[in-house]
Formats: C-alpha cells, sequence, structure tokens
C-alpha cells in the first residue's frame, strides 16, 4: 500500500478536499492508496474507473472564456465567446466546447481551486498536480520533486496492453 502524505503550512481546507477527490481518483485507477472515502451509509466506496484524464492547461485560455461562464457580467468581464449548454443543467461551458459539453456529466469540474503563490504559475502548478507546496521558489524540476499522481499510478499499475498509462 502507498501512503499518500499531504503536508503543506498553506494548505486549506477547500484544498485538502480537492486532494482526496484526486487521491480517490488515483486509487479508482487501480492503485493501491489508503483513502478514506464512505458513502452515506458508512460503506466504504469502490473504485469504479479504468481511467482518469487530468487536462491541464497550462498557458491556455481564460478559465472565464472557457468553463465558467458569466453571459450576465459586464463585456470587459465576461469575454467575447458564447455560452452553450451542456449535460447538466445549468452549467454551461464556451461555444468552443460542444463535445466536452455534451458528455460534462461525466467529468468533473473543479471550480473552488486556489493557492497561496503570489504571482508565481509554476510554484502553483506544482502544488496543484503533486500535493505539495514548495512556496515562492517555483522553477524548473528537481530530482527531488514529488512524483504526480499520474506518475504514481502508472508505477503501482503498468498498463496491461501497449497503450501508455501515463502522459504528462
Amino acid at each position: 500500500m502507498v501512503s499518500v502524505r499531504l503536508h503543506s503550512s498553506v494548505c486549506s481546507i477547500a484544498r485538502r478536499g480537492l486532494l482526496r477527490i484526486g487521491t480517490g481518483a488515483v486509487a479508482s485507477v487501480g492503485g493501491e492508496v489508503a483513502v478514506s472515502a464512505e458513502d452515506q451509509s458508512g460503506q466504504p466506496l469502490l473504485p469504479q474507473a479504468d481511467h482518469c484524464i487530468v487536462l491541464f492547461l497550462n498557458g491556455g485560455p481564460s478559465h472565464l472564456d472557457m468553463w465558467d461562464m458569466k453571459p450576465e457580467a459586464p463585456l470587459e468581464i465576461r469575454g467575447e465567446f458564447s455560452p452553450i449548454s451542456s449535460s447538466i443543467p445549468g452549467i454551461p461551458l464556451s461555444e468552443h466546447l460542444p463535445l466536452l459539453a455534451r458528455q460534462l456529466h461525466r467529468a468533473a469540474l473543479i471550480r473552488s481551486m486556489h493557492h497561496s503563490v503570489n504571482n508565481s504559475h509554476a510554484a502553483a502548478v506544482y502544488a496543484a498536480l503533486t500535493g505539495h507546496d514548495r512556496g515562492e521558489q517555483g522553477g524548473g524540476a528537481r530530482p527531488t520533486d514529488n512524483p504526480s499522481p499520474g506518475s504514481v499510478v502508472a508505477k503501482l499499475r503498468p498498463a496491461k496492453n501497449q497503450t501508455l498509462p501515463y502522459i504528462s
């Protein structure tokens, strides 16, 4: 069993909850990760997913233009793209995501993510993808870096066929 230790002096409750969900996603892919997820009856939840896709758009479009449309906001805030309905009532997506909009009921859209790192996207990305905050240091990859959840899954549950277990 792999013990996932979440330690950081700046993690908030919302972040810890997100990391629990992420750990559950790793476990659902087959890693033997200790997770305390239970349903309402107190029974442990069993993994159901065979795969987990983390869509991380580093340097991608603004979340206001893609995932968190604000059609009633003033023009300078809402952006130039139009919202379209998704498979989840009340959750519109950008007009540029019609295929995802039809499948959104199969995805987890997380809008509550935040971090404590000021003006350092690299350090915030590292914290989001590994669960460890190295503060304002940022910078490039180091030999002592913590692995991402996909790397852990690839190590614990190698692919059964020739498909790649994890792509970064």
